[in-house]
């Protein structure tokens, strides 16, 4: 790695080095750095508005419980409850940016300089205080003694206890709040990042058959057939490809594109695939989440050409329904060895993301159910509230 601060320097016989220079300049700039960096990792809004309503409700105290009931004029009263309330405020907001600039050293010695930040602050602002208010009522500068100091140091030294309580508590707090925002933004990218994936992995032996199968219809010099499907399959490709699979589409729109996926399965299967969809007007717009169905709907085509039927028959329905949108998807397969009571439970990642993609949507509002069909076959609901509009 190049060092920078080596670089040669042609007055070096006139300049003084570096480590004479800035044997005292290079601390001061290290750590107006890092107090720097401190002010901008602060929560600036929430900082400034806890900090603010803080000293806005000491200076209220003091104003009404030492300032007007003690008979004292109210206008150096007044006064005197301001300075101090001001110069708490800077106080504090410096030791403020002095935490968090400890932030980097180990906890021991940000114990230690707590405490030790916190005594001369208090100490410090204990001192602004008597001498304010000694210039205000006695009209003189003095210090005071020992026992004096003492007096009045007790209770400013409460009030920075406080203080300090309550910026790491808010603190803390904040920081657990931002760790959790981090955690659900890592999770949400990592869900994004796997529905992405998904949608360049169509399952492979899709592609491999449709792409037999037009070698099939070239072969049997049926040209035009295997042109079609062709087309077909570039426009699903190219539906699958640019289209965001968060995107909410309406059902019609759904249905268009699982058309183009379905014209490809019948190519491959010919008259031993019979697939009819059927929904209500008022499903029509329904809203859900891009490409939810086609999944499904390739299951479906998967199990049902497994059942000892010579057809396989897949219905898609979808009809709206005390607010819901209900979509059910059946087929004539050998439906799932598994009993009623765990068929919730079935483990799929294609199954669990198309849930999770519901409910990143619509929450627990949401749901996928399956159910067995007498004598054969199986049937896949999805439940979903019935929104026709993205907001």
């Amino acid at each position: 790695m190049q060092n920078h601060l080596d670089a040669p320097n042609k007055q070096a016989d006139t300049l003084p080095t570096r480590r004479e220079s800035d044997a005292f300049i290079w601390p001061l700039k290290r750590n107006a750095t890092r107090i720097l960096h401190a002010i901008i990792r602060l929560n600036l809004n929430h900082y400034w508005l806890v900090q603010t309503s803080a000293w806005l409700w000491y200076f209220a105290f003091i104003l009404i419980t030492i300032t007007l009931t003690s008979g004292r004029a109210v206008t150096n009263g007044t006064i005197h409850a301001i300075l101090e309330t001001l110069a708490g405020f800077a106080i504090s907001h410096f030791l403020a940016l002095t935490f968090q600039s400890l932030r980097i050293y180990p906890a021991y010695i940000q114990g230690v300089a707590v405490i030790a930040f916190t005594l001369a602050g208090s100490a410090l602002w204990n001192l602004f205080k008597w001498v304010t208010f000694n210039a205000l009522f006695n009209s003189g500068f003095s210090l005071p003694s020992l026992s004096q100091f003492g007096d009045w140091y007790s209770f400013s030294l409460a009030i920075f206890i406080a203080w300090c309580s309550a910026y790491f508590a808010i603190f803390h707090y904040s920081l657990l709040t931002r760790e959790r925002e981090k955690s659900l933004r890592l999770e949400a990218a990592t869900k994004d990042a796997q529905l992405k994936m998904l949608r360049y992995q169509l399952n492979p032996h899709f592609i491999k058959n449709t792409l037999n199968a037009i070698s099939t219809l070239i072969l049997k010099q049926e040209n035009d057939q295997a042109y079609a499907t062709l087309e077909k399959l570039s426009n699903f490709l190219s539906h699958t490809i640019y289209n965001d699979p968060q995107e909410l589409v309406t059902l019609e729109h759904e249905i268009e594109a699982l058309n183009e996926y379905i014209a490809i399965e019948k190519v491959r299967f010919s008259d031993q695939l019979f697939i009819s969809i059927n929904f209500d007007d008022d499903a029509r717009f329904c809203l859900l989440p891009n490409l939810i169905l086609q999944p499904l709907i390739e299951n479906a085509v998967k199990y049902g050409s497994r059942g000892a039927q010579k057809v396989t028959r897949i219905h898609l329905s979808a009809e709206v329904i005390a607010k819901e949108l209900i979509v059910v998807i059946s087929d004539n397969g050998p439906g799932l060895d598994l009993p009623p009571t765990t068929h919730k439970q079935r483990k799929s990642l294609g199954i669990t993301l198309t849930l999770d993609r519901l409910q990143a949507h619509f929450g627990d509002k949401s749901s996928i159910e399956f159910d067995n069909l007498q004598p054969a076959g199986l049937a896949v609901t999805l439940i979903m509230p019935a929104r026709f509009d993205s907001y």
